[in-house]
């Protein structure tokens, strides 16, 4: 709601978008609830390539439905998270760590990428002061 009225939307926008955002959290706990026993069946495999693809390709359809209810895609994937538990979720925090650890650097890679080295010589001066402090 707050990014809602900081845009200046009108109320109805809010409100459409309030209840977006909470019939996706809903949906998410329904899922989570009463949906467990299909969804472990249709994420368990004793392959763990096989699980972090299906875990991944499911992360990315509900990413995608979110992106298409102009909601975030960041938000739609973390509501995927919620809906996983027990044993599951553990197994899934364990198939993705590896990789979130190298999507991490790549993001900081390409954050690096896109400065100019140029724009760092007018603060040098005051980055080695503070360093050498």
């Amino acid at each position: 709601m707050l990014g809602a009225a900081l845009v200046g939307s009108s109320a109805g926008r809010t409100l459409v978008a309030l209840a977006t955002a909470l019939g996706a959290v809903a949906l998410a706990l329904f899922a989570s609830h009463r949906l467990r026993d299909p969804l472990n069946r249709l994420l368990d495999t004793a392959d763990s390539e096989q699980f972090l693809l299906r875990v991944l390709g499911l992360a990315l359809l509900v990413a995608g439905a979110a992106e298409a209810a102009h909601a975030s895609a960041a938000v739609g994937a973390f509501l995927v998270g919620l809906a996983l538990s027990g044993q599951l979720a553990e197994r899934a925090r364990l198939a993705v760590e590896p990789l979130r650890d190298l999507f991490s650097l790549v993001f900081f890679l390409a954050i690096g990428l896109t400065i100019d080295p140029r724009d760092l010589l007018p603060v040098l001066p005051a980055a080695a002061a503070r360093w050498a402090a």
